[in-house]
């Protein structure tokens, strides 16, 4: 299934990680993700956050399935199912 049809292609899997394992990274993200609106500046620079072992652990299996690699992640968190990007 193409979700991206017109700037891109992405792939959708169920199977990357099970259910408890899921709902395990989703709570602790949940607690040391410092979620903001804004950006790391350092330097002048807009920098990314550092990798958290969870993402570190994500990213190992997104690039093991996709063998790609990824040096960047994007975390949306959306309190209650109304907020969107647009």
């Amino acid at each position: 299934m193409n979700l991206l049809p017109y700037d891109g292609i992405t792939e959708y899997d169920r199977k990357v990680f099970d259910q408890d394992v899921s709902e395990s990274f989703f709570r602790k993200l949940g607690e040391v993700i410092a979620w903001a609106n804004d950006e790391v500046v350092m330097y002048g620079r807009e920098m990314a956050a550092p990798w958290t072992p969870e993402l570190q652990t994500i990213r190992k299996r997104i690039e093991e399935i996709s063998e790609s690699s990824f040096s960047s992640s994007l975390l949306n968190f959306h309190h209650d199912g109304s907020e969107r990007m647009d």
